[in-house]
């Protein structure tokens, strides 16, 4: 069974992105694909198949979502806790990155249903490892319902758990 995760990221700073999938390169061994949003809605967007992304909805179903906790607009707060609320969205695992470790901030993030919460690295080398190891956890070690969100825009599916 390929275990290799597919990965939804959110981060609305372009130079953010391109260092992010270049860390998502180097991390080829437990990722099988990576999509990116700009922001917490297009994020909800892509994965509800919602608006342009509405003919892409079941290419969009991941095993891990990624989010940036300061974006503009709907931040990572709104967003972790719509995914949350929403009972096709809850079970996917969120884990947050910021560029502060406030402690208010991680309690939040927990307290909304974050799977985990990372301080964003200072150097490229740093973020490349950091990518890594959270990959190789996720795929390695982390089970995840592996579900399809729709079958069309307003059909759910049920799922089961991968053994």
């Amino acid at each position: 069974m390929d275990n290799r995760l597919a990965l939804v990221l959110a981060e609305d700073d372009t130079d953010d992105r391109r260092l992010f999938e270049d860390a998502m390169f180097h991390s080829r061994a437990y990722v099988k694909d990576v999509k990116f949003a700009i922001d917490g809605l297009e994020l909800l967007h892509r994965l509800r198949g919602e608006g342009k992304f509405e003919q892409d909805h079941r290419k969009c179903q991941p095993d891990l979502v990624v989010i940036d906790l300061g974006m503009p607009g709907m931040d990572g707060f709104a967003l972790l806790e719509e995914m949350k609320q929403d009972e096709y969205l809850r079970s996917i695992p969120v884990i947050v990155l910021s560029g502060t470790e406030r402690t208010s901030d991680v309690r939040r993030c927990y307290d909304l249903g974050a799977s985990g919460f990372m301080v964003k690295p200072d150097t490229h080398s740093e973020l490349q490892s950091m990518f890594l190891q959270l990959t190789k956890y996720w795929s390695e070690l982390m089970k995840s319902p592996r579900k399809k969100i729709f079958t069309s825009s307003a059909d759910p599916v049920s799922f089961r758990v991968s053994k």
